[in-house]
């Protein structure tokens, strides 16, 4: 691992537990923009969106889970449509 990679993990790992979850919904936000700024992705995917982080939200543990959960497969699929869309 790189110092920079260090650096990053040793930031997170002092987050209060609603910094770290802001910071993981907002990885995943990073990701897809890219995805989706470099491919022509369907506008109209048959999965759901990505879920963005709410500060004010009073879900449960699990139900926040079930979210991240959602942003992961809604992000794997970007990613296979634009894999599929440049030919591998």
């Amino acid at each position: 691992m790189n110092d920079e990679f260090n650096a990053l993990l040793s930031k997170f790992y002092d987050l209060g537990v609603e910094d770290k979850k802001k910071e993981i919904f907002d990885e995943f936000n990073k990701i897809s923009e890219v995805v989706t700024s470099v491919s022509s992705f369907k506008k109209d995917p048959a999965s759901n969106s990505m879920i963005n982080y709410d500060p004010t939200n009073q879900d449960s543990e699990d139900d926040n889970l079930v979210k991240i959960y959602n942003d992961l497969l809604v992000l794997e699929e970007k990613i296979v449509y634009f894999l599929k869309d440049k030919n591998y």
